[in-house]
C-alpha cells in the first residue's frame, strides 16, 4: 500500500521483508567456523562462548570471522582493564562503547526490537518480498 495522501511519506515505515525476519526463520544448516590460530587462549575462550550465538543469528560467517576475532580480543582487553587501574577511565568507557557496537553487530545483545520466533512451513516457501522466496533470497546472498 503506497504511503501517500495529503502528506506523502507520513506514517509508519513499511516493514522490511528481507530483514531479520527472513534470517531468523531460515532453517538451513549452520556451519561452524573455527577460531583463527593466532587468538590467545583467553580470546579463544570468548570465541567458544559467543560463537554459537552469532552462528545461530547467522552473523558469524567466513567473511566476518576476522571482525569476530577482533571482538574477542577486545573483550579480553576490557576484562583486563575492568580489574586494573583503567577501570572507569575514559579509555575504558570508550572500550565498553566499542564492545557494545560489536555486540549489536553480531546480535549478541538485545537491540530493543523483538526477535521473531516461529516455525517455518517446510511445504510452502514463504514469500519474503518482490516475489522471492526465502530459499531464493539465501541463494542470492551466498
Amino acid at each position: 500500500m503506497p504511503r501517500g495522501g495529503k502528506r506523502p511519506g507520513t506514517g509508519p515505515k513499511p516493514k522490511n521483508p528481507l530483514g531479520v525476519q527472513a534470517l531468523a526463520k531460515y532453517d538451513g544448516p549452520i556451519v561452524g567456523i573455527d577460531p583463527p590460530e593466532d587468538l590467545s587462549p583467553e580470546a579463544r575462550a570468548v570465541w567458544m562462548q559467543q560463537a554459537p550465538w552469532a552462528l545461530a543469528h547467522r552473523t558469524l560467517t567466513v567473511a566476518s570471522a576476522l571482525t569476530f576475532a577482533r571482538y574477542c580480543r577486545i573483550v579480553v582487553l576490557e576484562q583486563r582493564w575492568a580489574t586494573g587501574e583503567r577501570a572507569g577511565s575514559g579509555d575504558h568507557r570508550g572500550l565498553l562503547k566499542l564492545l557494545q557496537e560489536y555486540e549489536l553487530a553480531f546480535i549478541l545483545q538485545p537491540s530493543g526490537k523483538a526477535m521473531p520466533v516461529g516455525e517455518r512451513e517446510p511445504d510452502a516457501p514463504k514469500q519474503v518480498g518482490r516475489g522471492h522466496t526465502e530459499d531464493e533470497f539465501f541463494k542470492a546472498a551466498s
